[in-house]
């Protein structure tokens, strides 16, 4: 499902290219075909965000200006408001067989050993005018994503080659790993099984942090991480960087969580 080689969405014919320049040909022509116009911007409900464009230059007394819609955002939640698939050249309906197929292969890219974040963009013909949206309610922007037809991608995201080797060093020093990410819950459990912070075998759990359950401000966020660093980390480390170097202390196991931190 996507762009073929023959790009049958823009009447592009390109069979000569690879994935990569099909990709970015269908990229410039978007962009010389259409001028965006307002982007309804991500939010964590819907999980997507839209681009609003028209066509570009003048439009003459024979021809309407045409408007789309670009969505792209998270399969699970732009999957669920679609109502057609693209299938080559043709437009199908997206009945609940299709989405289950559809999700169990995302599924699949996203928890294998090369796992892929896999993104779905989709496109809306048609789509309500400027002047009739409620730009001011963001609660309404789902409202405009309906009636796509999709288009899915997979970007592979390899982990630093030197990852794997500093969390088992970690681990050797009783050091507990937690990975911050904003991966969905399957693909965050294949990434972290990749770089060995927890086997196959261990049983998992997925926290969700209690800012984003209590809907707390996102402006506060970085004023909080500032605090805790400077007054909880600041004054510890500069105190810590007058001791003799230690070259052996990742081999040595952890203190006990009850032992006293000064010596009596």
């Amino acid at each position: 499902v996507g762009w073929s080689s023959r790009g049958p969405s823009l009447n592009t014919n390109k069979p000569r290219l690879s994935p990569q320049e099909i990709a970015m040909s269908s990229n410039t022509i978007i962009r010389h075909k259409y001028r965006k116009e307002f982007t309804l911007e991500f939010s964590r409900d819907r999980k997507s965000m839209s681009g609003y464009v028209v066509t570009a230059g003048r439009v003459t007394s024979n021809s309407q200006q045409e408007s789309k819609i670009f969505v792209k955002g998270a399969p699970e939640s732009v999957v669920e408001r679609c109502t057609h698939i693209r299938v080559g050249t043709q437009k199908i309906p997206m009945i609940s067989q299709i989405k289950e197929e559809i999700m169990g292969l995302i599924y699949q890219y996203g928890t294998e050993r090369d796992t892929l974040c896999c993104l779905t963009l989709g496109t809306i013909d048609n789509p309500l005018k400027h002047k009739d949206m409620d730009l001011e309610d963001s609660r309404k922007f789902i409202n405009y994503e309906i009636r796509n037809d999709i288009t899915f991608v997979g970007m592979l995201d390899p982990p630093r080659t030197k990852v794997i080797d500093a969390i088992a060093r970690c681990r050797d020093a009783g050091i507990r790993v937690i990975m911050i990410t904003g991966y969905n819950k399957d693909t965050a459990n294949a990434a972290c099984q990749c770089i060995g912070i927890f086997e196959e075998s261990e049983d998992t759990q997925v926290c969700i942090f209690l800012t984003a359950a209590l809907g707390l401000p996102e402006s506060l966020i970085p004023v909080q991480l500032l605090w805790v660093n400077l007054v909880t980390v600041g004054l510890p480390a500069t105190a810590l960087g007058f001791n003799p170097s230690d070259y052996d202390i990742m081999e040595r196991p952890p203190c006990r969580p009850k032992e006293s931190l000064i010596t009596p």
